[in-house]
């Protein structure tokens, strides 16, 4: 369990602050450990003259047993949803944008479109760069029935910032204003997909077709 106890950084680290399911085999040791050294000290007491000592003695891991199991109890809750395990994970580690992205993946999941905004947004924050947080929140503005033109022009902003967008989007935009019959448009955003992705045979086929229907 050494490469995982935090003394040094390591990969997973970017998604968990503690990859628990690497300390269950190692546990039953400790536990194994633990459960010997109780019954050693019991056989001492047993020997002594005084009952008391042992009957207290008892009391102790008992006690512990049931504070754990409290615990244990209210640590459930946490995993009820996904989006109430990844929250409670964004508490340790606050600054990591693979749990902001499942954050707020498991929002949409659950149709809180406003909350998913608002965490595709922290997600951007922290990776400028990438082109995922912009299609959550373009896809979380038209789902709450927002203004198509205000989704595509953050594309725009996006894009001329630098974002690294995934042709794909720009297509799904392009089919989005073929199918409301705006043409021009349509070809506005093909003609952005295929400077992304110039050898695409599809984009090009989508721009001859959209050409001959002017």
């Amino acid at each position: 369990i050494l490469p995982n106890l935090g003394v040094i950084t390591y990969v997973f680290q970017n998604i968990s602050t503690v990859a628990d399911r690497y300390f269950y085999l190692p546990f039953l040791g400790v536990s194994v450990f633990f459960c010997g050294l109780m019954l050693r000290l019991d056989e001492r007491l047993e020997s002594r003259p005084s009952k008391n000592k042992q009957r207290y003695f008892w009391c102790v891991p008992v006690l512990l047993l049931l504070i754990y199991s409290g615990m244990s109890f209210l640590q459930a809750k946490t995993w009820r949803t996904s989006s109430s395990q990844i929250r409670h994970s964004l508490k340790a580690n606050p600054e990591s944008y693979p749990l902001h992205m499942s954050f707020a993946t498991a929002l949409k999941a659950e149709l809180q479109w406003a909350d998913s905004i608002r965490v595709y947004k922290k997600a951007r924050k922290l990776k400028p760069e990438y082109g995922e947080p912009v299609h959550g929140i373009v896809e979380g503005i038209l789902s709450l029935g927002g203004d198509v033109t205000h989704a595509v022009r953050y594309y725009e902003k996006a894009l001329s910032q630098g974002v690294e967008i995934n042709p794909f989007y720009f297509k799904q935009v392009g089919y989005y204003f073929v199918a409301q019959k705006d043409i021009k448009q349509a070809q506005h955003y093909f003609w952005l997909a295929q400077k992304l992705e110039p050898d695409s045979k599809e984009i090009a086929e989508q721009i001859r077709r959209l050409e001959k229907l002017k």
